[in-house]
């Protein structure tokens, strides 16, 4: 997705990044912290792996927003996800 400028919105305290740079956040804390993916599960709530897996997807967001909220959460990600004109932005508390 390519941003247009006209579509940026600020938030204080937050930066927007992009799908790529949202997936690569939460790869690098999943891989720093020392919780599986069953203990991810749990925590998110949902019954299985294969749901925290479709998070983790590289290519394009096939999990649903709720369930990346938690996974933030779940990572300890200071961040949210948006909806501006029929597109997605991503969020994440600056210094991040």
């Amino acid at each position: 997705m390519q941003l247009n400028i006209q579509n940026m919105i600020s938030v204080k305290g937050y930066k927007e990044i992009s799908y790529h740079d949202f997936q690569t956040l939460l790869h690098n804390k999943k891989n720093s912290s020392d919780k599986s993916f069953p203990e991810i599960a749990v925590c998110c709530q949902v019954k299985n792996t294969h749901t925290i897996n479709n998070a983790f997807n590289t290519n394009n967001q096939v999990a649903k927003d709720g369930l990346l909220t938690k996974l933030m959460v779940c990572l300890g990600i200071d961040g949210f996800i948006l909806w501006k004109d029929g597109n997605r932005l991503y969020f994440v508390k600056n210094g991040k």
